[in-house]
C-alpha cells in the first residue's frame, strides 16, 4: 500500500491552502476587465417587450378562436381539428427519427447560416 503523503508539503502548498481557505465576499481586484467585459456585451432584451409579443399572440390566438365561433363552428369541429394536428405531429415525428434526414437537415441549417450570417455588425464573416 502506498503512503498517504508522497511529496511533503512545501511553503506554497502552506500559503494556496491559506488563501482557498479565505472568504471571498468582496470582488477580486481585476483593474476593471469585468466592467470591459460587460461593455462588450450585446444589451439584454427587454422583458416588457417580451410579455408584450406574448399578450399579442395570446389576444390574436384569442381573437381567431372567438371569430372562428361566431362563424358557427362548434366545439367538435375544434376538436377534429385539434386531433388532425396531433396526428400530423406524430407522422412528423416518424419522420424525424430518421438519421438521414436529422443529417440532411443539418447541413441545410449549416448553409443557411453561412449564408445568412447574424446581423449583429461586431461579427465578420469569414
Amino acid at each position: 500500500m502506498e503512503p498517504a503523503d508522497l511529496t511533503p508539503p512545501s511553503p506554497e502548498d502552506a500559503r494556496l491552502e491559506k488563501l482557498l481557505g479565505q472568504d471571498l465576499d468582496a470582488p477580486l481586484p481585476d483593474a476593471g476587465f469585468s466592467a470591459r467585459v460587460l461593455e462588450g456585451l450585446p444589451p439584454q432584451r427587454d422583458r416588457v417587450f417580451l410579455w408584450g409579443q406574448i399578450t399579442a399572440l395570446a389576444t390574436g390566438a384569442l381573437a381567431g378562436l372567438a371569430f372562428a365561433l361566431w362563424q358557427g363552428a362548434s366545439w367538435s369541429d375544434l376538436t377534429s381539428i385539434v386531433v388532425q394536428l396531433e396526428q400530423a405531429t406524430f407522422q412528423i415525428s416518424d419522420q424525424l427519427a430518421d438519421t438521414g434526414l436529422i443529417l440532411a437537415l443539418a447541413i441545410v441549417a449549416g448553409l443557411l447560416a453561412i449564408e445568412f450570417p447574424s446581423d449583429d455588425p461586431s461579427e465578420e464573416r469569414l
